[in-house]
Order: C-alpha cells, then structure tokens, then sequence
C-alpha cells in the first residue's frame, strides 16, 4: 500500500505549518534560575507510600537476617550432629524390641 504525500492529511499540513512558524528568543529575568533552584530546594520533601514501605522494607529485612543468624547459632549444635544416637529411635523393630 503507497503512503499519501505528507501535505494530502491534515496531520501533515499541521506539522509543516507549526515547522514554518518563527520562534521568538525570550530571555529569562537575571536571577530567576537561583530563585528557582532556591524553592526547589526549600521545600519539604514529599514522603510517598511507596518511599514509605521501601525504608521499611529495607529495615524488615535486616531484622529477619538478624533473627536467622541468631536462631543459626543456636541450633549449631542440632545441625552439626551426625545423628547415630538417634538410629533406635527411627527404627520401629528395635523401638519393639526393646519394649519387649
């Protein structure tokens, strides 16, 4: 399918009348970026729920690598056992055996 000429819609006639307008050059008074610059920096930060759960987030996940570490130590001791006294226990023939 052969594409219109840019002119034939009036999207094309729009552009090309907003390309052919002149630009006026406007200076902006002296100081005015300062002062811009100066309330962007006065005013009071906007805390957002989203900042919110993120800080939050943040300090919930440095308690819980708290309490794993410390419920890791311990149970060092359950972990590290090789567990050969605990065979008779998970055997039902010997648990039978020896309430006989």
């Amino acid at each position: 399918m052969k594409r219109p000429p840019r002119l034939s819609t009036p999207w094309g006639r729009l552009t090309e009348a907003a390309r052919q307008v002149p630009t006026p050059h406007v200076e902006v008074p002296f100081g005015f970026s300062a002062r811009v610059a100066a309330l962007a920096m006065s005013a009071p930060p906007r805390t957002t729920w989203a900042a919110l759960l993120d800080q939050f987030s943040w300090r919930a996940l440095g308690v819980s690598a708290i309490l794993v570490a410390v419920s890791l130590a311990f149970s060092y001791s359950a972990i590290t056992s090789t567990g050969e006294d605990d065979w008779a226990l998970s055997d039902p023939l010997v648990a039978m055996a020896e309430a006989s």
